[in-house]
């Protein structure tokens, strides 16, 4: 089993090898949904021991305080970043004007 973070796009994968591919997601600038991700792992992977499980969990986010943070402070891009954090649509994405392709979880 490998699990990462950070990579915005939360998903699980098993493969036919039985190996299983974790991505937590991220607390903030979610990009396969406008709320932030977490996930919580329980249990043991080894069958013998018990069950093993895996929760994504979605938090409220105040995306419009983070808004006004980037525009107070003159951040660069500001306006395709906000449509990113209000619709979990990656701003090249946004630029190129075609559909997401993110996990979906």
């Amino acid at each position: 089993m490998v699990a990462y973070g950070d990579v915005h796009d939360p998903y699980l994968e098993h493969d036919r090898g039985g190996r299983t591919l974790i991505n937590v997601g991220s607390v903030g600038n979610s990009l396969d949904d406008p709320l932030p991700c977490y996930a919580i792992l329980e249990g043991t992977t080894a069958a013998a021991d018990g069950p093993f499980s895996v929760q994504f969990v979605r938090v409220p986010y105040d995306v419009e305080a983070e808004v006004a943070v980037a525009r107070a402070s003159g951040m660069p891009d500001a306006e395709e970043w906000e449509v990113e954090l209000r619709t979990g649509i990656y701003r090249q994405v946004q630029r190129e004007g075609r559909e997401p392709r993110y996990h979906r979880c």
